[in-house]
């Protein structure tokens, strides 16, 4: 396995693949009950201490996923303030808030809090609520070793929770995924708090014909976490059959296939979807991943590198910097920190 199976033991090594998987699919908030389930486990049968590496590791990447799902917030906000719904965006400032201690976006926040509560104050450029450049791990690594995943979160109706979510998914499967209707939320929701058991049944109670594809996708991941592998797999390739332009059901298959260790099966199915323009960013970040996997750390760095100019660079130059430090290429890897990765106190 590479880089990933030296650095952690295979009981904790779960938790951060499984994690690092939905991450790259930018499911943030089940990313992020993964890696707090993940330190729960090592703190209490991993045999871990409260502030060694792993566990450190742990809370950067739970404070990451509050990050990006502050920045999810963020843009909501800002959609809201455009539509006029004040009550609205005040709801998702004061979200973001508590799930990051982001310099940077808390600040974006604050102003345009600000800006509600004076109509004159100028309002941030919208650039600065969807490339904000903070490094969301480092207030996790800081002395007081306080975890992001402590504060506690607004409440939230059951539609706003739901949007929160869906907004996580690419632009035109959230479009299909809000109209769905309450008998899928209720399901969505469900499957949100890992009870996968109830999620199947609401999930066959929604499903009357339509939306065939997404029926297959939901059921497979329902399927995976069940740990029901093959079924799953046949629920994804229902998926794809039923409609090949999709992303989900794709790089829910390619998730599966990478976690099997069937990684040419992974690769091939990553290529495609680049080649094709789906979720490009997401299948690159994946593509890279197999290829450390696969123990092709150039082609990693290949297919990093192809992000340095997209959203997602600073975690592309993350994980180019530590492959090239575990490469001995450190005055590369220098380079790269410099470039990419400045201002973080890692």
């Amino acid at each position: 396995m590479g880089l990933i199976s030296r650095l952690f033991s295979k009981s904790t090594d779960d938790f951060f693949k499984k994690g690092d998987s939905l991450f790259s699919g930018q499911r943030y908030f089940e990313a992020r009950s993964l890696y707090e389930d993940g330190l729960k486990f090592y703190l209490a049968k991993g045999n871990g201490s409260e502030f060694d590496s792993t566990s450190d590791l742990f809370r950067t990447k739970i404070a990451q996923s509050n990050g990006e799902l502050a920045r999810v917030n963020i843009g909501e906000a800002e959609h809201a303030i455009s539509c006029g719904a004040v009550s609205k965006a005040i709801d998702h400032l004061e979200l973001a808030l508590s799930l990051t201690v982001d310099d940077e976006l808390r600040n974006t926040c604050h102003k345009l809090l600000a800006t509600l509560d004076d109509p004159a104050a100028e309002l941030p450029p919208p650039s600065l609520l969807s490339a904000q450049g903070g490094c969301g791990s480092c207030s996790a690594t800081q002395p007081d070793r306080q975890s992001v995943s402590d504060f506690e979160e607004p409440e939230m109706s059951h539609l706003d929770h739901y949007e929160l979510l869906i907004r996580q998914l690419p632009a035109e499967m959230f479009a299909r995924y809000a109209g769905l209707g309450d008998e899928f939320i209720d399901f969505y929701l469900v499957a949100s708090r890992d009870d996968h058991e109830n999620a199947l049944n609401l999930l066959e109670e929604w499903y009357k014909g339509t939306d065939e594809d997404i029926y297959w996708y939901e059921k497979g991941m329902m399927l995976h976490r069940l740990g029901n592998v093959e079924e799953s797999e046949t629920c994804f390739r229902n998926g794809v059959r039923c409609n090949s332009v999709n992303p989900l059901p794709r790089i829910g298959l390619a998730l599966l296939l990478c976690e099997g260790h069937r990684l040419d099966e992974a690769a091939n199915q990553l290529d495609a979807m680049i080649a094709e323009g789906m979720i490009v960013e997401q299948a690159l970040m994946l593509r890279g991943d197999v290829s450390i996997l696969a123990g092709d750390a150039e082609g990693a760095i290949e297919r990093y590198g192809m992000l340095l100019t997209t959203p997602h660079a600073r975690p592309a130059a993350e994980k180019i910097h530590e492959l090239l430090i575990h490469s001995g290429r450190i005055q590369e890897a220098a380079v790269v920190k410099k470039k990419y990765l400045g201002g973080c106190r890692h």
